[in-house]
């Protein structure tokens, strides 16, 4: 009898440790589900790829974003959809793109405070492309970013610009500019996501993000 008490009593123990040490270890991801408003500029040389790499007049533009960040586990990884519009605003065009970032191209200056390393592209090319992709109509933008997230809470924060370059196509004068962009963004109150966030965005959100 004493021993089945004493093998209760163990399991029992195990079981609260098991527990506690399951709440431990399952700690918040920050900026989980998280919708981001903000701008992209851009500017540098046009040029032309018709008859090889000629430049030409300088080009320079910029364009409404909004981003919704996903954390995913296996592997670990964020998710970015990224929505946006020219300016002046037009209800009508909007474009839509989604990029990835590994765990491994995020440094921790504390869990809040990051660096996201999206500076892994491999040359323009718009089939295979990493970094962050915009399409802001007429503007089909790829990014490689270095940007550095500053967090107040897990749902509050700001993205600001390290380093960043455009691999940009504008559909309107059907050419590509090359040079430095700037990518500033904040976090959106979740009570204040359907009044600031276009529903066009909220409508191409893919369903098996959030």
């Amino acid at each position: 009898m004493k021993a089945t008490k004493l093998v209760i009593a163990i399991l029992s123990m195990l079981l609260i440790y098991c527990m506690v040490a399951s709440v431990v270890s399952a700690q918040p991801v920050p900026f989980d589900g998280q919708w981001w408003q903000g701008k992209l500029s851009f500017k540098g040389y046009k040029y032309t790829t018709d008859t090889g790499n000629i430049l030409g007049d300088k080009g320079q533009g910029n364009a409404k974003i909004w981003l919704y960040t996903k954390y995913f586990t296996d592997p670990a990884r964020y998710e970015v959809f990224t929505c946006g519009a020219t300016s002046p605003y037009n209800v009508d065009e909007f474009g839509w793109g989604i990029s990835i970032i590994t765990i491994d191209e995020i440094y921790f200056g504390s869990q809040l405070n990051q660096l996201w390393n999206m500076d892994n592209g491999i040359g323009f090319d718009m089939d295979s492309t990493l970094g962050l992709i915009f399409t802001a109509i007429p503007y089909n933008i790829n990014t490689y970013p270095v940007l550095l997230v500053k967090g107040k809470s897990l749902t509050q924060a700001s993205i600001s610009t390290v380093s960043c370059t455009a691999y940009v196509y504008d559909a309107a004068i059907e050419t590509y500019v090359l040079g430095p962009c700037v990518l500033n963004a904040k976090t959106i109150d979740a009570s204040k996501v359907s009044s600031t966030v276009p529903q066009p965005c909220l409508d191409e959100l893919p369903s098996w993000i959030p």
